[in-house]
């Protein structure tokens, strides 16, 4: 899941060009990073407000759900690079209609210490950073020091990584020379599906924050 601006929106592409590197996840970030976001989860605990709380979010779903078989024995989902690419596309696309000031990717996978500026994915990053459009992407949270994962690994993307509320880097928070920025992502507390709350950590909860 990614987000940029404005009203909810789903879409999901054909899985036509080749897969990413398997993301298995069991838990899909995007609609807690939205509560992060927005102010939504006042109706329902006052004493969180969110960080944007004029923030408008266009949602676009480019994960597919696979069975435990391919997802180390729990049910997860999996971005295809085609749905990716298909996603940032129609951000592209709704410029004209929407005034759109960024995009948000918590996903990834690979080992990269350089640029991997031959990732297809750097195209459409291209076209949406000269319409003034950033893309920013979480490092991922393999606890890496000298390595992020791809499509964040991309030099004109803005990938991050999450610390701690003592500003030191998250164990968990991949990092390497090419990381741009840091922002807060441990024990961040918003809500859940099915009108809960949690305290999560991840870089996913770093993206929410920088994203605004």
């Amino acid at each position: 899941m990614f987000t940029g601006l404005e009203i909810p929106k789903r879409l999901e592409y054909e899985q036509n060009r080749p897969m990413r590197r398997p993301i298995c996840v069991q838990y899909a970030p995007g609609t807690r990073r939205k509560h992060i976001r927005t102010p939504r989860l006042l109706t329902v605990k006052p004493s969180l407000s969110g960080v944007a709380r004029e923030a408008k979010l266009i949602a676009i779903q480019v994960f597919s759900q696979f069975p435990s078989s391919d997802c180390g024995g729990s049910p997860g989902v999996i971005a295809y690079t085609s749905n990716i690419i298909g996603g940032l596309e129609r951000i592209y696309a709704l410029r004209v209609s929407h005034s759109v000031a960024a995009t948000n990717l918590s996903l990834g996978g690979g080992q990269f210490s350089r640029p991997c500026d031959g990732d297809p994915t750097k195209v459409v990053i291209d076209r949406l950073r000269t319409a003034g459009i950033a893309t920013v992407i979480s490092s991922e949270n393999n606890g890496s020091i000298n390595a992020l994962s791809a499509p964040g690994c991309i030099a004109t993307a803005i990938n991050l990584g999450s610390t701690t509320k003592s500003d030191n880097m998250s164990s968990f928070s991949n990092s390497a020379s090419i990381l741009d920025c840091l922002a807060l992502g441990r024990l961040i507390e918003s809500s859940i599906p099915r009108n809960g709350f949690a305290i999560m950590s991840g870089t996913s909860m770093a993206a929410s924050i920088i994203c605004v």
